[in-house]
């Protein structure tokens, strides 16, 4: 996987965490779920909450993808993102 690929998948998810809230709430986690938009789950009182944002995305298997998690904004960031994954799985399972 080239260099300049990497580099264009790392802009688009720039661009996707750029957005207007109201944008990247379209993608919001539900209650107790793991896939989708939004910030850590606490899971504990003692746990240290970390403010980072987040999109966590199941991909494999494709049973288990949700496309209704996977921004549709920026407009290549489906694409990007699967090609990407798709190439990694296959280098490493092929090998």
């Amino acid at each position: 996987m080239s260099t300049s690929y990497l580099d264009k998948v790392r802009e688009v998810t720039k661009e996707f965490f750029a957005l207007p809230m109201e944008e990247k709430q379209k993608y919001a986690r539900a209650v107790n779920e793991y896939e989708g938009y939004g910030n850590d789950i606490i899971v504990s009182k003692k746990q240290v909450p970390d403010w980072s944002d987040r999109l966590a995305l199941h991909v494999f298997p494709k049973e288990k993808r949700r496309l209704s998690l996977w921004p549709k904004n920026p407009n290549d960031f489906r694409y990007n993102h699967f090609f990407m994954v798709n190439s990694i799985f296959y280098n490493i399972f092929s090998t």
